[in-house]
């Protein structure tokens, strides 16, 4: 029977990576275990992940060998594109200093409805605002 190596393995869904290096170990020997013919639902059980996510680590792994741009975060995924540009965000800004009463629907109008009513509002959020009981923003922390 294969085994993972001592001490990566802590039970199904409790492992806690220490640092990036050793989920790279972690996910590398997951991966030479596929290509030992070993089936993945096998190496997924034994590392206590899902078959999907043993497939993930196998495209990973491929990135990395074909020089393919790799996430710049560590091991993270950078997630969606931002659906507006940081000048366009930049403006949601400005538009909210200088009119607090500036509703969430009147910025989609301005951006020509380039992103809907929710992606305004979790870009107002982003950005440090809070809305009013009377329908107005006001920021609470400081910006991202």
């Amino acid at each position: 029977m294969v085994r993972p190596r001592r001490g990566l393995v802590t039970g199904h869904g409790s492992y806690q990576p220490r640092s990036d290096e050793a989920e790279i170990r972690r996910r590398k020997h997951a991966v030479d275990l596929l290509r030992d013919g070993h089936p993945q639902k096998l190496v997924a059980s034994l590392f206590g992940v899902t078959r999907q996510t043993v497939h993930n680590w196998r495209v990973w792994a491929e990135g990395f060998e074909t020089n393919k741009e790799q996430p710049k975060t560590g091991l993270h995924r950078r997630g969606h594109k931002r659906k507006l540009s940081d000048h366009e965000v930049h403006q949601i800004d400005v538009w909210l200093q200088e009119d607090g009463h500036t509703k969430a629907t009147d910025i989609v109008e301005r951006l020509d409805g380039k992103v809907s009513h929710s992606t305004v509002c979790a870009y107002i959020k982003e950005l440090g605002y809070t809305v009013d009981q009377d329908g107005s923003y006001h920021r609470t922390g400081a910006h991202k």
